[in-house]
């Protein structure tokens, strides 16, 4: 489990064409050098991948999504998995999707082709990561998608569900660590 990182990229124009990625962090500390080249004209928003790295390797092969969708989604998980569920988050753009499941602990990470409940694929067989981890870093993909997406397309952030769920991903991972911290949860 050790060194498990979870985050996305963003594509700088059409992932379909080849277009070149940046990942999260290089995007939001160099903002002012990519934002021109991200496309988020269309009403899904720009095109990103999640990214899973165990010890800097990546452990499975980009599939470009409308990121906003995909980021808000995973936010939207977080608390039913800090308090034990699993949940599955279907790519809108391909027949992938991937299925994070809490327990004490840990959360399992699944990266599908196919059903969620029959895949036809592992593309990342259970993975388990420790449950702060993967807390915090989701909640930190949500901060740095809304840093992104404010500077390049803010119409897109008008519904609120970014903010909305990246509030209640935040409050859990914080609930879920006070827990910890103070012996209520076992680990």
């Amino acid at each position: 489990m050790a060194g498990l990182e979870f985050d996305f990229v963003l594509y700088l124009g059409d992932p379909d064409e080849g277009a070149e990625t940046v990942e999260s962090r290089a995007l939001v500390q160099d903002l002012d050098r990519y934002k021109d080249r991200i496309d988020g004209s269309g009403p899904m928003g720009p095109y990103g991948a999640l990214v899973v790295k165990q010890d800097g390797k990546s452990l499975l092969a980009p599939r470009p999504d409308p990121v906003l969708h995909l980021i808000t989604h995973l936010l939207k998980a977080v608390p039913y998995v800090v308090d034990g569920e699993a949940e599955s988050i279907l790519l809108s753009e391909s027949e992938h999707g991937i299925t994070v499941a809490g327990g004490a602990d840990n959360v399992v990470v699944t990266f599908f082709a196919g059903d969620a409940f029959e895949p036809d694929e592992l593309l990342l067989p259970e993975t388990p990561a420790p449950m702060d981890t993967f807390g915090t870093q989701v909640v930190g993909m949500g901060e740095r998608l809304r840093t992104v997406v404010d500077a390049v397309a803010p119409d897109l952030l008008t519904d609120g569900a970014l903010a909305e769920f990246l509030e209640l991903a935040d409050e859990a991972v914080k609930k879920y660590k006070l827990e910890v911290e103070r012996g209520i949860r076992a680990t």
